[in-house]
């Protein structure tokens, strides 16, 4: 992640957000957000012998939910905002580690890794396949990484130039206005972000199959927060 917007994750948590809202989407968004666990329940194959990881875990909006589903389960993140989870969730068993992943050291393997609506933080390509290269160092042999909620920019201009995109992105622009100024007039904007096309999705998927992985690009249903703009790509590792 890049430095500017991983330590915007540590001012997030001194401003009088939602915890919707510390984990990068709207108030408005509280219902939709809840639908996320069912999804990454699904695409994951969550279960009860399940050792799971999530990088970039928030104040624990999703993490605390998929904990029920799972034998153990660990985050990572800034130790700020995993200071919000560990009082919200006083009982929760889980495993935290604080910083930013890349330059975390974890002797610790994993069944399923979940990383949603991270990777568009990120400052390049070069960093995003040096972060889906170390998650899926942490893999076991038969597991899962689910790379959610990326902002295709390719998909985005599909969906808006239709008439349906031109009235949902007006009724958009109307909800988040107040929501996107308020944050915004704290934290620093972010110029140095990587950019995620049809091509640089595509090129992920063909690098990671080259290398023996299956990976899966799989939609959003449209109920989810950003459903109608993002996308998911699921790794599978072979068993040994």
């Amino acid at each position: 992640m890049s430095r500017k917007s991983f330590d915007n994750y540590s001012k997030i948590t001194y401003l009088d957000l939602t915890y919707t809202e510390m984990s990068g989407r709207y108030s408005f968004q509280v219902d939709s957000e809840k639908l996320i666990v069912n999804d990454v329940l699904m695409k994951l194959d969550l279960g009860v012998d399940d050792n799971l990881l999530e990088i970039g875990c928030g104040p624990g909006n999703i993490l605390e939910k998929l904990s029920k589903s799972v034998k153990s389960i660990s985050g990572i993140d800034h130790r700020d905002i995993l200071s919000i989870l560990k009082s919200r969730f006083t009982s929760l068993e889980v495993n935290l580690f604080d910083g930013n992943f890349l330059d975390l050291e974890i002797n610790k393997r994993f069944d399923k890794i979940l990383v949603y609506s991270v990777l568009h933080y990120l400052e390049s390509e070069d960093e995003v396949y040096d972060f889906i290269d170390k998650s899926l160092s942490l893999l076991n042999h038969g597991g899962k990484l689910l790379l959610g909620d990326l902002p295709n920019v390719d998909y985005k201009k599909r969906v808006m130039d239709t008439d349906f995109g031109l009235d949902f992105l007006a009724l958009w622009s109307k909800e988040v206005s107040s929501e996107s100024k308020a944050i915004s007039d704290n934290l620093n904007d972010d110029d140095k972000l990587v950019a995620f096309t049809d091509k640089f999705i595509l090129d992920i998927i063909t690098n990671y199959r080259s290398k023996g992985y299956n990976v899966f690009l799989l939609p959003q249903n449209e109920n989810l927060p950003f459903g109608l703009t993002r996308e998911d790509i699921l790794f599978s590792k072979s068993k040994k």
